[in-house]
């Protein structure tokens, strides 16, 4: 099975994505024919949807500064990967890592800046799934709802049973 990559980008918990992809985990080369960039795991996965989603984020904060002034920093985003976090946390690289050090290092580079943060979210509440992978109904239609309405003004709280908050590597 191939991996998807997507994110979903909030300007904040009162709005619905204003941003969202999912793509599958593959390049296509100058003659339009898939070469083999497959992510060997879902850690890999996380990390390249990591790394398209700070650039579009670092894309977004430069409009936002030009129409609405200074945001507050560092952005969060939420990950539910905790392996993909933890190789941001450690200073230590390894041979089974390092097709990766690349991105790795430039989104450390960002979090040491100060510019964002990223956070742990359960896979139950990560709103970006619905764009990777099928869900059971009733699961699509509550982030489906969340996608296009937001959370409702509410930071996230993991420890409710009901909240309702996520992405696969992403939000604003």
């Amino acid at each position: 099975c191939k991996s998807r990559l997507g994110c979903c980008v909030f300007l904040n918990f009162s709005s619905g994505a204003i941003f969202s992809f999912s793509r599958n985990d593959t390049k296509k080369n100058i003659l339009n024919e898939f070469m083999s960039a497959l992510s060997h795991s879902s850690t890999e996965s996380e990390i390249k949807a990591l790394d398209i989603l700070v650039m579009e984020i670092m894309h977004i904060l430069d409009v936002t500064k030009f129409a609405a002034g200074e945001q507050s920093l560092p952005i969060k985003i939420y990950c539910d990967n905790r392996s993909a976090g933890q190789l941001f946390d450690t200073l230590k690289t390894n041979s089974k890592v390092k097709h990766m050090n690349m991105r790795v290092q430039a989104i450390r580079e960002w979090i040491n800046d100060g510019l964002i943060a990223i956070h742990f979210v359960p896979t139950d509440h990560n709103v970006a799934d619905m764009l990777t992978k099928a869900l059971p109904r009733p699961v699509f239609e509550r982030h489906r709802d969340i996608l296009m309405m937001g959370h409702g003004g509410v930071e996230p709280s993991w420890s409710h049973h009901n909240a309702h908050f996520a992405l696969t590597a992403c939000s604003l």
